[in-house]
């Protein structure tokens, strides 16, 4: 796995100052994190690690980076899962211009307190994370294409949920962000959103779907796993703050 390195571009409109994001695997990358994120001047760093790389893990601990989150990524045969997904009674459709306002309330409802490597920092302020959640949702309604598309879940006449892909590969589509209105049937809501990506992935020419959830989130695992899905890889999520 080569390092990835980049500023977030939504971090610094929500947050108010930069933050440099990493996905690496080996202590010299770590090195390489550090000194970029030292260059473009970021308050922050976010790192993910693969589980599997313990000397790495260690080397983060002892440079200051604290453990926030763990990502767990699972990928599924879209056929086979929507075989084993059953029918779906809950309306689901791409999004209308219209939704997207729906679906930015839906995004912060149901990311308030959600235990990603956002909230749990204590450093940042937790209204401003459900900023980010909803301000993210609104992005992918506005930048919708043909490598990405936004469904909602309607239920009664009102929207109460929405999923949204990516095209990432000629046979992969990606399951980039998802949410359900609180007190709602959240399980079945997401399953129905589930199904349809699977759906359009197939209309895609696309045989593979990856989801990721975090560790904490056992209803998500349990979905994934019912419909097919595989664990593919886990991921640790680290901050490190510099002042």
């Amino acid at each position: 796995m080569n390092a990835s390195f980049h500023m977030g571009s939504y971090d610094e409109k929500v947050f108010g100052f930069p933050v440099a994001r990493c996905e690496l695997r080996n202590i010299e990358q770590v090195i390489a994190a550090i000194r970029y994120a030292q260059t473009h001047a970021a308050k922050l760093i976010v790192v993910r690690c693969p589980s599997t790389e313990t000397a790495t893990i260690h080397h983060l601990e002892n440079e200051g980076f604290r453990l926030m989150d763990t990502l767990i990524r699972f990928v599924g045969s879209c056929r086979l899962c929507i075989q084993r997904g059953g029918k779906s009674g809950i309306r689901v459709f791409p999004l209308r211009e219209t939704d997207s306002t729906v679906v930015g309330q839906i995004a912060r409802k149901s990311f308030h307190a959600y235990p990603s490597h956002l909230h749990s920092d204590p450093r940042l302020d937790r209204s401003r994370c459900d900023d980010y959640y909803e301000r993210w949702s609104l992005h992918c309604c506005a930048e919708r294409e043909h490598k990405r598309e936004v469904f909602v879940a309607q239920v009664d006449g009102q929207i109460v949920g929405f999923g949204v892909t990516r095209l990432v590969s000629p046979n992969v589509l990606q399951g980039v962000l998802a949410g359900v209105m609180p007190n709602t049937n959240g399980f079945y809501t997401l399953r129905s959103l589930l199904i349809r990506s699977l759906k359009h992935a197939l209309e895609l020419g696309a045989g593979q779907f990856e989801i990721s959830t975090v560790l904490n989130n056992l209803g998500m695992q349990r979905l994934c796993t019912r419909v097919g899905f595989e664990h593919r890889n886990t991921l640790h999520t680290f901050h490190r703050w510099l002042e």
